[in-house]
């Protein structure tokens, strides 16, 4: 059982790392079980002493030897414990080699940076990273592309931001001594980081007030009841907000929790509560037959999250193309037969 543990996580580390559909095939070959599905361990022997082990713990206690009957209890604990266990590790395996598979689609890799250094340069630009008294990271980062409307290729990184909120109280107990207490909380968001050209000044957020010279409002009542607006200029929101760029929020927005986005410049940053934006559309039909496993991992999964922000993006740098100056028109070649 043990063993069996360790090589489905092992298993879905290396999955990470893959950089072809192939070498995903195989590895899913290699953990193939006799009846056609990725391989089980028996949970049987587990189950056994973790039974025995309740057993000798209930006789020791009964005999006044309670260090004894502790120790049986914490042995029937792990055994227990050793097929949930195996059963999870199987599980995010699985689950390891399809997103993989659809991360691949799509070209996005998982990187490792400094995410302290990143989160302090993100902290400079955007402000839905001002947050936490202590521990900002960016934990998890994974980088690929997104194409506009004419086919021009940006930029789009993926993260996991993480901080601490530290709060300090303080009680008194029944004695009149006062005693001091801190409370650590971690919490994480996530959102992509993506560049847009040409430059874009705009903010729409349902979690703070935009920090933008102009506010706006638009004639939406589902969209003002859930965003605050903020622009370079009310001249600049009236051309990009048109009422298709609103109806496009509108309709993402019922994808995400907590939307918050700051453009400003060429770059923008689009964070929220889920943390789904690269699961797959049939993450909840779960199988383990490697028949199954194998057709999904050659065809092409949609990630509806993923799809409605790029479907977002893209209307966003339509709007912002119409918003560049024109050049003007060259002046007409004069014709030699209109002169005398």
């Amino acid at each position: 059982m043990i063993r069996h543990l360790m090589r489905m996580r092992r298993a879905a580390r290396i999955a990470t790392a893959l950089p072809s559909k192939e070498l995903l095939l195989a590895e899913i070959g290699r953990h193939a079980g006799p009846d056609g599905r990725i391989v089980r361990a028996d949970p049987l022997p587990a189950i056994v002493v973790a039974v025995l082990a309740v057993l000798v713990a209930a006789w020791r206690h009964q005999a006044g030897e309670d260090g004894q009957a502790l120790a049986a209890l914490l042995v029937a604990l792990l055994a227990g414990g050793l097929p949930v266990a195996a059963f999870a590790a199987r599980r995010r395996f699985i689950d390891t080699v399809l997103g993989q598979a659809a991360m691949l689609d799509r070209g996005l890799s998982a990187v490792q940076r400094d995410g302290r250094a990143l989160w302090r340069d993100w902290r400079e630009r955007f402000p839905d990273f001002e947050r936490g008294d202590e521990g900002q990271s960016i934990d998890r980062l994974v980088e690929g592309e997104w194409t506009d409307e004419a086919g021009r290729p940006h930029t789009m990184a993926c993260y996991r931001f993480s901080w601490v909120e530290v709060q300090h109280s303080s009680r008194t107990d029944a004695d009149g001594k006062q005693h001091d207490e801190t409370q650590r909380t971690t919490h994480y968001r996530h959102g992509v980081v993506v560049s847009l050209a040409p430059p874009l000044t705009l903010a729409v957020s349902e979690v703070r007030k935009p920090k933008m010279p102009v506010a706006w409002s638009t004639a939406s009542i589902e969209f003002g009841e859930r965003w605050r607006v903020g622009a370079a200029s009310e001249m600049q929101a009236a051309r990009l907000l048109t009422p298709s760029v609103v109806q496009t929020f509108v309709e993402t927005g019922r994808h995400f929790r907590a939307l918050d986005l700051h453009f400003a410049g060429e770059q923008g940053c689009i964070s929220f509560s889920d943390d789904d934006l690269l699961v797959r559309a049939d993450a909840r039909q779960r199988t383990d037959r490697l028949d199954d496993l194998r057709w999904r991992v050659r065809s092409t999964a949609t990630m509806p999250k993923l799809e409605a922000l790029t479907t977002l993006l893209r209307t966003l740098c339509d709007a912002a193309d119409g918003l560049q100056p024109r050049a003007e028109p060259a002046p007409p070649i004069p014709n030699r037969k209109a002169f005398p």
